[in-house]
């Protein structure tokens, strides 16, 4: 289990967050916490791109490199 923290995001960002949680299943700290991470890992891999392949039965990461960026 994760450290409880606490984000203030705008309305609109919000309800954002809640319409794509509800579409992927997910709680919105759950949907947070997968976009939070990707974030970093391609601030921290630069040309990269890290995708999520969900057509089995969980999270399967893939990284394919962007050539040309």
């Amino acid at each position: 289990m994760g450290r409880p923290t606490s984000f203030r995001f705008s309305e609109e960002l919000s309800a954002r967050l809640e319409e794509e949680a509800a579409a992927a299943g997910l709680s919105v700290s759950a949907l947070v916490t997968t976009l939070l991470d990707e974030g970093l890992k391609i601030r921290r891999f630069p040309g990269w791109s890290f995708g999520t392949d969900r057509r089995d039965d969980g999270p399967v990461w893939s990284t394919v490199p962007t050539c040309g960026r």
